[in-house]
């Protein structure tokens, strides 16, 4: 499938932005384009978005401790925080 795949840079699009084109057998195309992606401060994420996305990036590595680390990571900045997460990284096992 690779070999099918054409990477191509446009600068007349934002960075922020993507397009891609699909062209079938037949010559026929569809383009599917994204102004701007999620995550932007213009198109935000929001918790629960920001939530699935840690966990599936973190619980591969960090397993069940994964969302109480998400749930800490939420109030980065409040009480000692930022504290419990150092300790449960440095306790880190690998799954």
């Amino acid at each position: 499938m690779m070999a099918k795949v054409e990477l191509a840079n446009d600068d007349s699009i934002a960075t922020t932005a993507a397009s891609m084109t699909v062209t079938f057998a037949d010559g026929s195309e569809i383009t599917a384009d994204t102004p701007l992606a999620l995550g932007n401060p213009g198109n935000p994420l929001g918790w629960e978005g920001m939530r699935r996305k840690f966990m599936s990036l973190v619980e591969p590595v960090y397993g069940p401790q994964s969302e109480a680390l998400f749930e800490l990571a939420q109030t980065a900045g409040d009480g000692n925080s930022l504290q419990q997460i150092a300790v449960m990284l440095s306790e880190k096992t690998v799954h």
